[in-house]
C-alpha cells in the first residue's frame, strides 16, 4: 500500500464489504472500538510485546491473539497502574515499569494516553523498554465523549503527536484517522438518542458508504493534511512509530 508520507493523516474509506464485515451483525462495541480492532487485526506483531495500559482483565484480552502473527512465538505482557486489571507489571508512582531496558519489540496501548496528564513521561519510559527499531502502536480518541478512568485529560491533533513522538526519540510516524464518515460520527457523538437507535446507527453507517463512494470513486485510501475536511474530525487516531536505532 503506497501512501504519500508527506501528508499528515491517511484514511481508509468505508465500503460495503467493510460494512458487512464490521457492522452487519449486532453492534456490541462503539464505532471507534470496532475500527480500532479492525486495524489491530492487520498488525501481525510477534516476539516480545507489552500492552501499556492493559491487563488480563481488559475488555479485549480474549481477542488479542488475533493481532499476533500466525504460528509465531511471542510473549505478551502488560503494564498498568490499576491492580484490578491484573497486569503483568504494576507501574510505580514515578511511572516506571519494572523491566529491563530494550526488553520489548512492540509496545501497544489502546485508549490510554488520554487518561495520562504527563504523556511525555510515559513516552520516555516506553522508549526505554523498546528495543532499537522497536515499534510503538497506539490508539487515542479525538472527537469522542469525555470518559474518565478516573480522569480524561487530552485530545491531541496529529501535529501534536508528530512533534511529541519525534521529541522523545521516535521516527517513521504514521497516523491514520479512525473514522467511518460524517453521518456516523454525528450519530456517535450525539449518542443517537431516541427509538430504533441501532437501526438508525446502521443507516448512518450506510449513508457514509454511499457518500464516499460518490465522492472518491474507486479509491480505497486517501491522504490529506490534518485540517482537510475529510480528516479533520475523526473519532480517533491509530498511530505507529519506531524507536530510533
Amino acid at each position: 500500500m503506497a501512501l504519500n508520507q508527506s501528508r499528515d493523516v491517511f484514511l481508509e474509506l468505508p465500503t460495503f464489504s467493510r460494512f458487512f464485515n464490521l457492522f452487519s451483525k449486532r453492534m456490541e462495541k462503539s464505532i471507534l472500538r470496532t475500527l480500532e480492532y479492525e486495524k489491530l487485526s492487520h498488525l501481525e506483531i510477534d516476539k516480545r510485546i507489552l500492552d501499556f495500559g492493559g491487563g488480563e482483565n481488559s475488555k479485549y484480552n480474549q481477542i488479542k491473539n488475533k493481532w499476533i502473527k500466525k504460528d509465531s512465538d511471542y510473549i505478551f505482557h502488560s503494564a498498568n497502574i490499576d491492580e484490578n486489571m491484573n497486569p503483568t507489571f504494576m507501574i510505580d508512582i514515578n511511572g516506571r515499569i519494572p523491566c529491563d531496558d530494550s526488553a520489548y519489540n512492540h509496545v501497544i496501548s489502546l485508549n490510554t494516553f488520554e487518561h495520562i496528564y504527563d504523556v511525555s513521561k510515559c513516552l520516555i519510559e516506553i522508549n526505554r523498554i523498546l528495543s532499537p527499531n522497536g515499534k510503538l502502536i497506539f490508539t487515542v480518541p479525538f472527537i469522542y465523549q469525555v470518559h474518565g478512568h478516573p480522569n480524561d485529560y487530552s485530545r491531541f491533533t496529529p501535529n501534536h503527536w508528530q512533534e511529541l513522538l519525534r521529541h522523545h526519540g521516535f521516527c517513521d510516524i504514521k497516523i491514520e484517522a479512525l473514522n467511518w464518515g460524517p453521518f456516523s460520527t454525528a450519530a456517535s457523538i450525539s449518542g443517537c438518542p431516541g427509538p430504533f437507535r441501532a437501526f438508525r446507527m446502521k443507516i448512518s453507517l450506510l449513508l457514509d458508504v454511499l457518500y464516499f463512494a460518490c465522492k472518491y470513486r474507486g479509491q480505497r485510501y486517501i491522504s490529506a493534511q490534518q485540517d482537510a475536511p475529510v480528516c479533520s474530525a475523526p473519532l480517533g487516531y491509530f498511530i505507529t512509530a519506531s524507536k530510533l536505532s
